[in-house]
């Protein structure tokens, strides 16, 4: 059909295009624009999405944080796609709670957060199947516990889902210090990408 995309795929493991040269390389100078891109605030919590699934903002989301770990600071990358989670697998990971207990209460960030296989980089995962995600993403809980990770991590990196389908970005993005929207060459539709920025 004219003036549509065709989808994608994605042909590679995750852990293989994150920890490819290229994709470190990127991930580097991401890294270095985020790090200079403010003068005023420093910034720390950063989301990331797309304007549709299987863009690539996981991979960019995951590619980020190690890179943030291998120049020695400090990370968190938290599941954020209630939605659609794969970081878990991805890295390995599968603790026992994730944020929707954080926030209700039921477990502690020190319960929660498991550290992973990659130097500096630490991982809070999101519970399957969390009802009304908007609600948590919205609620003053998930901006305090925002702004109570900037004294323990350098950087908290935010895997979102798709701004283009849901409005969870959105709302992380009014208490984050900056959002990256992924736009992936031959597949995301211009237009869509228009809408999501």
């Amino acid at each position: 059909m004219f003036g549509r995309k065709k989808k994608v795929k994605n042909l590679r493991p995750m852990t293989e295009v994150c920890e490819s040269e290229a994709m470190r390389n990127a991930a580097g100078v991401l890294l270095a624009n985020i790090e200079y891109s403010s003068v005023d605030k420093k910034i720390q919590n950063v989301v990331v999405t797309s304007a549709a699934p299987n863009e690539g903002k996981s991979t960019v989301a995951m590619s980020l944080a190690m890179a943030i770990g291998a120049k020695g600071k400090k990370c968190l990358l938290i599941e954020g796609d209630l939605r659609r989670r794969s970081l878990c697998a991805a890295l390995h990971a599968h603790p026992k709670h994730g944020v929707h207990a954080v926030l209700r209460g039921d477990a502690t960030l020190e319960e929660t957060v498991v550290q992973t296989d990659y130097k500096n980089l630490w991982f809070l995962d999101a519970e399957p199947g969390i009802p009304n995600p908007e609600e948590i993403l919205s609620s003053q809980k998930f901006a305090d516990l925002l702004e109570a990770l900037r004294a323990e991590y350098d950087f908290a990196i935010i895997d979102m889902s798709p701004v283009g389908a849901f409005p969870d970005a959105l709302l992380a993005g009014r208490v984050a210090d900056g959002t990256i929207v992924v736009i992936r060459e031959g597949a995301t539709d211009k237009r869509a990408a228009v809408l999501a920025v």
